[in-house]
């Protein structure tokens, strides 16, 4: 039979966690994450598909409190377009998952150069309170690949995409439809 005293040694550290908040559910969302997406209307060309549709599975970072993604694809071609939005508990959450992500984005791994920001890129501006666009050759099939990440808020935005037969300037209006759906989630309501 248990004394007293060891009653009460086994009861202060579970009430210690119930009133420290532990456990608490993260706070609303500004607006509802699936909304985030880029649609399959708003890629350039007639042949685009989604051929990943919207889920978690398309986020595939386990990050965050909500993560959604989404990919696209044309025919014969297996990569295209991905576009992932994650949702953090708040924006140091956020800022610290951007940093860590960051490095591995933008590695230079599997690419023939450092990730650069091209002109046609560098003239866009976006509300996010830090960003990284650039865009790089892939080693094995020299395809063009341009990057973006992004931290609006709470929210991690990853962005990419591989050019085939568009240009850089068919990135330009993805890049400000993205940042056009995060600052309305994000305006005051």
């Amino acid at each position: 039979m248990m004394t007293n005293r060891q009653l009460l040694s086994l009861l202060i550290p579970l009430v210690i966690i119930v009133f420290s908040g532990c456990g608490s559910p993260p706070p609303e969302a500004p607006c509802q994450i699936d909304e985030l997406l880029l649609k399959e209307s708003d890629l350039p060309g007639n042949n685009i598909f989604v051929s990943e549709t919207p889920s978690i599975k398309g986020a595939p970072m386990r990050l965050g409190v909500e993560r959604i993604g989404v990919a696209f694809g044309a025919p014969e071609l297996f990569d295209g377009a991905n576009h992932q939005i994650y949702r953090m508990v708040d924006e140091d959450a956020a800022f610290k998952a951007y940093q860590d992500v960051e490095e591995e984005d933008f590695s230079t791994k599997d690419y023939l150069e450092e990730w650069n920001l091209i002109p046609e890129l560098s003239q866009i501006k976006t509300s996010a309170s830090s960003q990284r666009m650039g865009c790089n050759l892939l080693i094995y099939t020299k395809a063009k690949e341009c990057r973006l990440l992004a931290l609006y808020g709470p929210y991690l935005v990853r962005f990419s995409i591989r050019l085939h037969d568009l240009q850089y300037t068919d990135v330009t209006p993805l890049i400000q439809e993205i940042d056009s759906r995060m600052t309305e989630c994000l305006l005051p309501k």
